[in-house]
């Protein structure tokens, strides 16, 4: 549409609403964007709306760039009221409630328990909804009833525990992987972590351990996992204080993770077999383990089981070159990398293991062996910032004039 001379273009009002700040994984980046978008005159049609809980990162932040005035406490009765009218809509419209043909009384009792005691916590109401939806007969939800958590670690407390034995670790590799990926894991990846045992009596990959259902993975732990369909089906954690709760967990700790995490991704790369093509179509986790394996094993060193099995997956003709083949971190931007450029001990250096590089040196590994990208080992640890790999490699006889 032409507009004449001289007529004025009409500024159509915008709303971004910036839901759960306090979820945010790049906090400082998204206040530099507020600040940016405040302060500029030309985007005064903008409406910028945050919810956040109370931190402090924010409280100091946020009022001087939109005025104290505009920062406003929610009202605790009235998100009770909302919360409690979200339980009645759910037990009148959810089928697995519906079905279950209950009492009025029971109803009147799960409106008043758990609308009424959510505390302001919305979470806290729909886990415990999820819950008593779960039970097969009106005296085991009545029992639930009674013994519902008070708090929301209380009740990840319980989904945990109440993971079947038979499914047990399964569903906290599950949740080792969901609590510390750096990018969102696609449910077929998640299948095949299902796939992968890691137990040294049942340890190996196996296409006949897949699950025939991708929502069955929701079995796992039902309460602390969701499906999101995004471009592809993800597997994620069922809220941000799901994984608050986990991190305060030894199991879940990084280290105990990183363990589990590498030896998976070891484990299913050492079994899977077939050409480029027919692994990058056929097992769906393969670019992922090639890629991050590294960045996982790197933190946990200490475990010499684990540094026997980094060197024995390196020192394998097969296993080095069927993970060379899919990715090579010094051509990261290569779907298709092609051969290894440069030797075992050059890729070990590049990532930073330190400790499997020693027993590659030990065992006879060339420092000054040339090839890949930064063309030797010393090359390579220097790129990565990798100081101690440096001084081993001159202690071992690197040539740092090469």
């Amino acid at each position: 549409m032409h507009q004449s001379e001289g007529a004025k273009v009409k500024q159509i009002k915008v709303s971004i609403v910036l839901d759960a700040l306090n979820e945010s994984k790049t906090r400082d980046d998204v206040l530099l964007w507020i600040k940016d978008v405040v302060s500029r005159p030309e985007l005064g049609h903008v409406q910028l709306l945050y919810t956040s809980r109370v931190e402090s990162k924010f409280l100091r932040n946020i009022p001087p760039l939109i005025g104290k005035q505009n920062c406003l406490s929610l009202d605790k009765q009235a998100v009770d009221a909302d919360i409690r009218s979200w339980v009645t809509a759910q037990l009148s419209q959810r089928r697995d409630f519906k079905e279950k043909l209950l009492s009025q009384d029971l109803l009147e009792a799960i409106r008043t328990k758990v609308g009424d005691g959510a505390n302001g916590m919305f979470r806290w109401a729909s886990c415990q909804l999820e819950s008593l939806a779960r039970c097969r007969h009106e005296a085991a939800m009545e029992e639930a009833l009674a013994s519902l958590p008070l708090t929301l670690h209380e009740t990840y407390r319980r989904e945990l525990a109440s993971i079947p034995t038979e499914l047990k670790d399964d569903a906290i590799r599950l949740l080792q992987f969901l609590v510390h990926s750096k990018r969102p894991l696609k449910l077929a990846e998640a299948k095949e972590v299902i796939a992968t045992k890691i137990e040294n009596e049942s340890q190996g990959f196996d296409t006949k351990r897949r699950l025939f259902c991708e929502t069955n993975i929701l079995d796992y732990c039902p309460g602390l996992m969701t499906i999101v369909h995004a471009t592809e089906k993800e597997l994620h954690l069922a809220h941000f204080s799901v994984k608050e709760y986990l991190l305060s967990e030894n199991l879940f700790s990084i280290t105990t993770a990183s363990i589990s995490i590498t030896r998976t991704y070891l484990t299913y790369l050492t079994d899977i077999n077939g050409s480029y093509g027919d692994i990058i179509r056929d097992f769906p986790m393969a670019r992922r383990a090639a890629e991050c394996w590294t960045g996982y094993a790197a933190l946990c060193q200490a475990s010499e089981d684990i540094v026997r099995t980094i060197v024995t997956f390196l020192e394998k003709e097969a296993t080095f070159q069927r993970w060379t083949r899919l990715y090579q971190a010094d051509r990261s931007w290569a779907a298709d990398p092609g051969p290894p450029r440069g030797s075992r001990l050059y890729y070990a250096c590049f990532a930073g293991l330190v400790t499997p590089a020693r027993d590659l040196i030990d065992k006879g590994a060339d420092v000054n062996a040339q090839g890949g990208r930064y063309g030797n080992a010393l090359q390579a640890a220097s790129e990565g910032g990798h100081q101690e790999i440096v001084k081993l490699l001159l202690a071992k006889g690197a040539d740092f004039k090469a």
